[in-house]
């Protein structure tokens, strides 16, 4: 049975790879016809060819191929969805370059190589019918909601490293004010002297602020895509400090108090977590093997003794 649904995947796949190569095939040659007809008699197919396969694997057929996947499904998806999955991929930082649209049609090729594994898997271990629908239940779930799992740990890793990287650059522009400089060239010297994504974030609102977007409009909407309440709250910091007339380097300079006494709070609270979380490994491994050792050879002596009488 599994054979069969194997060559049944494999024979729908040929099928489909053939005619995706006949149609990349006559639309090569329609472009090619449309060009001659302006005398650009030098460009040759193995010219375009070649710059076809400048781009990388993943460029060329991967993301193609998940647009396509994607746009099937992107009539069924509500669009709320597809505006959630895009600030969640923006507060990621877009690792892999993916629309909402790609990345959904990520996680259906992902539930069908889980469900793929789940039959090789059963394929392997020769259990019954039950038990390879069960298989391929869990890990077509699996691979459904591993696209997901990457994301969230993407997000949180990205969050926490703003959240580390705040005091030092708040530190940085609050010396670059006080020295004379402007608020955009501050934050200019803050992207040109650090690495990491709140600097990419700081560069990506520099860059709007020269576009002509109001610069609450652009610390704003470098907020919504942190989604980081310490962020948040030093562009309402620095909002408020336009609008009232304040002083921003006194202002930035109590918000970075409040950042690094807030992180320390939060480093305690990972610490007071850390001995309940030791306690189930401590009792899984620690535990016995301490109890081998300190008890084994009491336990081997009472047993030679007994065995002796």
């Amino acid at each position: 049975m599994n054979l069969i649904v194997g060559i049944m995947i494999l024979a729908a796949a040929s099928i489909i790879l053939t005619a995706v190569g006949l149609t990349m095939k006559t639309e090569r040659q329609l472009m090619l016809d449309r060009v001659r007809k302006y005398g650009f008699e030098q460009i040759t197919e193995a010219s375009i060819l070649v710059d076809e396969l400048a781009p990388s694997f993943t460029e060329r057929l991967v993301r193609p191929a998940l647009r396509k996947i994607g746009r099937i499904g992107k009539t069924a998806a509500p669009r709320e969805s597809a505006q959630a999955l895009q600030r969640r991929i923006a507060t990621a930082g877009n690792p892999l370059r993916l629309s909402p649209l790609e990345f959904s049609a990520l996680k259906g090729v992902s539930c069908v190589v889980g469900a793929l594994a789940g039959l090789g898997v059963t394929a392997i271990t020769q259990y019954g019918r039950s038990h390879e629908m069960l298989a391929v239940i869990i890990m077509t779930v699996a691979g459904y909601f591993a696209p997901e799992r990457w994301l969230s740990s993407k997000i949180a890793h990205r969050k926490n490293k703003i959240q580390r990287d705040l005091p030092n650059a708040i530190d940085l522009l609050n010396v670059s004010l006080e020295a004379g400089l402007g608020f955009d060239a501050a934050v200019a010297r803050i992207v040109d002297k650090t690495t990491g994504p709140l600097s990419d974030e700081f560069g990506r609102a520099l860059e709007e602020m020269r576009m002509g977007k109001a610069r609450v409009e652009a610390l704003h909407s470098m907020a919504d895509r942190t989604q980081v309440p310490e962020l948040s709250g030093f562009v309402a910091a620095v909002y408020q400090a336009e609008e009232l007339g304040a002083s921003m380097t006194k202002v930035l300079r109590v918000q970075g108090a409040m950042i690094r006494s807030k992180r320390r709070m939060r480093a305690r609270e990972i610490a007071a977590k850390l001995p309940v979380k030791m306690l189930f490994p401590l009792i899984l491994f620690i535990f016995p093997s301490i109890f081998i050792v300190v008890l084994g050879p009491g336990a081997i002596q009472i047993s030679r003794t007994l065995l002796s009488k």
